[in-house]
């Protein structure tokens, strides 16, 4: 049983019925506190600023305070033209510090939508999660539960049985590892797949697994996130 389960709800509402030809899943993890700090500004930008100026505020950026920084990435990101999203480009070879490049990679996207949509005669959905994803596949981690100490021997059999099992789903197993007593299994998966058809078919001959498991495509799943994921459960 999945922890997560509402998961797939929410993509089967995206999707309602539409092709996932029509959708792309944004690549970049996507902090959703941070968009909605960009949506919030991107909503106070008044005029558009003209191609030459942005071009001429954008070589002075690295000069500019924080908060205008901020500012002139959300223009760069509006405007939706080729000069910006290489000058956004540009800026996120440069850039340190994790709150400008979060910055800097929502600025990006938001750029990369328009240009995609522009050329286009039928636009397409982006879907955008905390992990991201490639194509129309979005990266989920599954997390498997031990019922005793795990042993290399047991790490690998599970390994091998999603490796195994992957094809026929149309997943890319990405990375398998351990938390503590924790499989963590990193996974490509399909739009329209429900993650617990690959679980239960890779978990159903190892019964050191526990049936219980969490799904999320938002996070890489540490200790203190699986125990208030856990916490949540015991108290629903």
């Amino acid at each position: 049983m999945n922890m997560n389960e509402n998961l797939q709800n929410k993509i089967d509402s995206i999707l309602d019925g539409r092709n996932m030809e029509d959708f792309k899943v944004i690549e970049f993890g996507i902090d959703f506190e941070v968009v909605k700090e960009y949506w919030k500004l991107v909503n106070t930008l008044k005029e558009k600023i003209s191609p030459d100026l942005l071009k001429e505020r954008f070589e002075k950026i690295h000069t500019f305070s924080i908060e205008d920084q901020k500012e002139l990435l959300s223009h760069l990101g509006r405007s939706g033209s080729i000069e910006s999203y290489r000058s956004l480009e540009r800026f996120m070879d440069k850039v340190e510090g994790e709150e400008m490049t979060k910055w800097a990679v929502i600025a990006l996207q938001h750029c990369r939508v328009h240009l995609e949509n522009d050329l286009l005669d039928e636009p397409i959905g982006f879907i955008a999660t905390g992990l991201g994803g490639k194509g129309s596949k979005i990266r989920f981690y599954a997390v498997l539960f031990s019922k005793e100490p795990l042993r290399p021997a047991m790490i690998s059999e599970i390994e091998a049985s999603f490796r195994e099992n992957a094809p026929d789903f149309n997943i890319d197993i990405e990375e398998v590892e351990t938390l503590e007593n924790c499989i963590l299994v990193r996974m490509l998966c399909p739009l329209n797949m429900q993650l617990s058809e690959i679980v239960d078919v890779s978990i159903e001959d190892y019964p050191f697994i526990e049936e219980d498991y969490i799904a999320t495509n938002m996070a890489k799943p540490t200790l203190k996130l699986i125990e208030e994921w856990k916490e949540k459960k015991n108290n629903s």
